[in-house]
């Protein structure tokens, strides 16, 4: 048996077909009369309804006005700009007064706040205007944070407390200004949600203004008081619908998250799922093997220090095979760190056995840079060497200097000074003629070209960072009698 339709049923579905005049036109007419006629008890009941909609519809008007999104659009970009003005004119003596300047922006967006919040949320109504109003306070307390004082922005202190038309507290912060507007906007969200509401508009503009982590971050799927990081939730006025609805769009999040990561793995995202659901660090691990092993699609640097993070955290093994597959045309210098530091904290001997070879290798590669760099600036270096080895095998040279230049000993002043001779004569030896041509090899190269800065460090390459940077790796190794066999 279908159920039998309801007076609010009816006029819900009047009101949303008819215009504000068609509907009163309507109502008068055929409403009006028979509430009129009603026996007096009815009627009075009726009539206490009425005046408590009357109530809320005089107490809302009055919130509408609060609103007054033109006014305040007018005081807070003139504000921001004098404080622009101030930055770029005082920039090093104008921070007491650029802090100041600061407080009073902030400040008339804490106030608008509790208001936008009773209007939108509590009651429902302006949602299209109140997500305008939070669109610029959103965008001025960025425009404020990135003005380039001295001042410290985030070190100022703010105050906000919002209640509810019974007087209850439903939010307080005593610090971040732009995490009490993200959390008008998560109620924002929910709250039309819960209403069946469309939330394209609000879901669109908290992704363009970068705002997606903050909300959703006082979202929750049960029922705790503190947020992991300690900060308060403040959801305790929600009802059910609520509720659900910030359960919904954390597993929608949870599940656009796992396909943007099979997309293209991704550290953070990496940790962001494993923190939501730990049994997919399998699936997590077996898709970054994939795409960097099997796929061979086109990689970025950044893109095997993100592996390298991703299997140092949980899977060792796999970081030779990421070593193995390091291309020789990218700076993967840090990806290596990553990849050494891992190894140089295992406890697998295999592991840290292999690694070792690989720096001894990379040791050996290093001195063999410079060796070749040797022979290109002096191409008799060879010769030169064999000379000097002869001359120190006669007794003619010694490796270490006979004494302090400081020494007035005129017997060690002179040997001091055959020695510089020699060494200058292995100089000229090992550059052979010293009236030769050199080739500039930046000769054709302008410094604005975009393979300038490439070129030159090709040319005079940094031949100690190699060394050095192999050292570095050594330093971290956890034992060290392995570092020093190397």
């Amino acid at each position: 048996m279908p159920q039998e339709e309801t007076p609010s049923d009816i006029l819900n579905r009047i009101s949303s077909k008819a215009t504000d005049s068609i509907l009163r036109n309507a109502l008068e007419k055929n409403l009006y009369p028979v509430l009129d006629q009603l026996s007096p008890k009815p009627r009075s009941q009726i009539i206490r309804s009425l005046r408590i909609a009357e109530r809320d519809a005089e107490a809302a008007a009055e919130l509408l006005e609060l609103i007054n999104y033109d006014v305040h659009e007018k005081s807070l970009n003139e504000q921001v700009k004098a404080l622009e003005r101030d930055c770029q004119q005082d920039w090093h003596d104008g921070y007491d007064k650029q802090a100041e300047m600061m407080m009073k922006i902030s400040k008339e967006v804490l106030r608008w706040l509790p208001n936008l919040w009773q209007v939108g949320i509590e009651r429902g109504l302006e949602i299209q205007s109140v997500q305008k109003c939070l669109i610029l306070c959103t965008t001025i307390i960025k425009q404020v944070a990135r003005c380039r004082s001295r001042t410290e922005f985030g070190e100022l202190d703010f105050s906000i407390t919002i209640y509810n038309t019974d007087g209850n507290v439903v939010y307080e912060d005593r610090r971040y200004i732009l995490q009490s507007i993200a959390w008008v906007w998560k109620e924002l969200l929910v709250s039309v949600i819960s209403k069946n509401g469309s939330s394209d508009d609000i879901l669109a503009n908290i992704n363009r203004l970068e705002l997606k982590d903050k909300i959703y971050d006082y979202l929750q799927k049960g029922d705790e008081e503190t947020r992991p990081d300690g900060r308060n939730y403040w959801d305790a006025h929600w009802s059910e619908d609520m509720k659900a609805v910030a359960i919904a769009l954390l597993d929608e999040r949870h599940q656009d998250r796992i396909k943007a990561f099979e997309r293209h793995f991704n550290f953070t995202l990496y940790q962001q799922i494993l923190s939501e659901d730990p049994t997919l660090k399998d699936h997590l691990l077996q898709v970054t093997r994939k795409q960097m092993f099997q796929d061979k699609r086109l990689m970025v640097s950044s893109d095997y220090q993100k592996a390298a993070e991703i299997f140092k955290a949980e899977s060792p093994d796999d970081l030779l095979n990421l070593y193995d597959a390091l291309p020789g045309h990218m700076n993967t210098a840090e990806t290596k760190k990553i990849i050494f530091n891992a190894f140089a904290e295992s406890d697998v001997p295999a592991l840290r056995a292999k690694a070792l070879e690989l720096i001894e290798s990379g040791l050996k590669g290093a001195k063999r840079r410079v060796n070749d760099e040797v022979e290109i600036v002096f191409p008799y270096f060879g010769d030169a060497y064999d000379w000097l080895e002869m001359m120190i095998d006669d007794g003619k040279f010694t490796i270490k200097a006979p004494g302090d230049r400081k020494n007035r000993d005129p017997a060690i002043r002179n040997a001091i000074a055959r020695r510089e001779k020699m060494l200058e004569k292995f100089v000229e030896k090992a550059i052979g003629d010293p009236e030769r041509e050199w080739e500039d090899p930046m000769d054709g190269y302008n410094s604005d070209d975009s393979g300038y800065r490439n070129r030159k460090q090709r040319a005079a390459p940094d031949l100690k960072e190699g060394i050095l940077y192999w050292l570095e790796v050594l330093g971290n190794w956890k034992s060290r009698e392995e570092a020093e066999r190397v």
